[in-house]
């Protein structure tokens, strides 16, 4: 790998990172909330990059209506 999360490896790593946090930490709604296509919200997590730097990283959600399964949208530090 090499060591940036902006390669395509380094992007994978971000995806899962962002998933893992996801899953074990409470989740926030995100303005403005849910709407007539679903739920947005947010996680907020310190992850450990590919350097060994850590960072907040806020990650955003989003789940359709009718679904369960969240799908990532976007994360930014």
């Amino acid at each position: 790998m090499s060591g940036k999360w902006s390669d395509a490896l380094g992007a994978q790593a971000l995806l899962r990172c962002c998933s893992t946090a996801a899953a074990t930490t409470r989740s926030i709604p995100y303005e403005p909330g849910s709407d007539e296509h679903g739920e947005s919200f947010t996680v907020r997590a310190i992850l450990q990059g590919p350097t060994g730097s850590a960072a907040m990283v806020v990650s955003v959600w989003f789940v359709r209506v009718g679904e369960n399964m969240p799908r990532f949208v976007t994360a930014y530090p």
